[in-house]
């Protein structure tokens, strides 16, 4: 869940201004605002391939996040 955290932590960094990172996280994920909270509050354990889609998304290395 450490990985967890430090992804979501990155990914606040890379949105814009005028988005939130929920919105973002319920657009890529197609999951509800509940969903998207319980993950990036670390309730939910991401999935491999919902950690992959945030990772495209933003253009970011799975390997950086989670070595």
């Amino acid at each position: 869940m450490e990985e967890q955290k430090y992804l979501f932590d990155i990914l606040k960094t890379k949105i814009p201004g005028q988005y939130r990172l929920t919105d973002m996280v319920e657009e890529v994920l197609n999951v509800s605002a509940d969903s998207a909270y319980r993950r990036i509050r670390g309730d939910k354990e991401l999935s491999l391939s919902e950690a992959i889609a945030l990772c495209k998304r933003f253009n970011l290395s799975m390997d950086a996040i989670f070595s």
